[in-house]
């Protein structure tokens, strides 16, 4: 409220809203949740999403996308942005303990994507759901985004809790609705 008052563009910029849903919800269960029922389906003309769809296996990547898209305008020009964990080598990849095991105890995977294989899933989402896109990524190595403006960041720490491999990188991207 404070940054509407000193700007007093309460008018122009109206306040942002964020919703919780279960984006991997059996389809009834997704489609009477608080995304579709009080955003609603090709309502959002820019969609931001950050450090998310990495957290899941190919397959939930998919359903996901197939979501986000159903949310995004149908306006030519509608955007989804973001970045993600990304790899060299695109893949299935088994995560480090103690995410490594799902409740039930069996091995838990998640997908990581190079440019290409990331375009790939994006344009078959696009087709499953009938919307034209142009889709473009691109990979950041560690060393460009881990150290940023402190240049006395201990990369090995980070590098030993978070990175899988040494192929992790981070992934920067757009889809354009066409």
């Amino acid at each position: 409220d404070l940054a509407y008052d000193l700007f007093r563009d309460n008018e122009r910029n109206p306040r942002g809203h964020f919703f919780t849903d279960n984006i991997l919800a059996e389809n009834e269960v997704f489609t009477s949740g608080p995304l579709m029922t009080q955003l609603g389906p090709g309502q959002v003309d820019i969609i931001a999403i950050t450090m998310f769809l990495h957290l899941f296996n190919y397959e939930n990547q998919l359903k996901t996308a197939t979501r986000i898209l159903r949310l995004l305008s149908q306006k030519p020009g509608s955007i989804i942005l973001g970045s993600q964990a990304g790899s060299i080598d695109f893949g299935e990849q088994t995560l480090k303990p103690p995410f490594h095991r799902s409740q039930d105890g069996s091995r838990r995977t998640v997908f990581r994507h190079n440019t290409e294989s990331f375009e790939r899933l994006w344009t078959e989402a696009g087709k499953v759901t009938g919307i034209p896109l142009k889709v473009s990524a691109v990979l950041q190595s560690p060393k460009d985004f881990l150290f940023g403006a402190d240049s006395s960041f201990d990369y090995s720490v980070k590098k030993r809790r978070y990175l899988t491999r040494s192929e992790t990188r981070r992934l920067y991207f757009s889809i354009m609705r066409t």
